[in-house]
């Protein structure tokens, strides 16, 4: 949990015991997997009336805009890059992967599992062929301030 900490920090009855707080909060539980491993998961939550109740005397909570009022507005820039036909070709051909297993999602038992895989291969495939122009545009910023 990110407030776990927090309420360490602040010195919160909450935040003396780590494991407590997941397995009341977060639904923390050990969880077998393999040949008999197990893990301590605590990316659930619980309870969370009972927290948020208990937690209001020690943690202050504001927007943004109120605490930094003199803040620009976040200004958003895109760039138009050119890619190397390489990853032009690699792109498409994750695009044309995804399509097919798009069409036959149904016929599929783990479709959509099918389906989020390929659409992760196309992000990282985009997300690569833009990195050296993400560079340049980054090394232009810095030299421009």
């Amino acid at each position: 949990s990110n407030l776990f900490p927090l309420l360490k920090a602040v010195k919160h009855p909450f935040g003396e015991h780590q494991k407590a707080y997941e397995t009341h909060f977060c639904d923390g539980r050990q969880k077998s997997f393999g040949q008999g491993r197990s893990i301590w998961d605590a990316n659930g939550c619980s309870n969370l009336v009972h927290l948020q109740k208990h937690i209001t005397s020690h943690v202050l909570y504001m927007k943004k805009e109120k605490c930094l009022p003199n803040l620009p507005a976040r200004k958003r820039v895109y760039h138009q890059v050119s890619i190397s036909s390489n990853s032009r070709l690699k792109h498409d051909r994750a695009i044309s992967e995804l399509a097919t297993i798009y069409s036959s999602m149904g016929k599929m038992e783990n479709g959509g599992d099918a389906v989020l895989g390929a659409v992760a291969r196309v992000r990282q495939i985009g997300s690569f062929a833009k990195i050296d122009a993400t560079v340049a545009v980054a090394k232009q910023v810095l030299q421009s301030q």
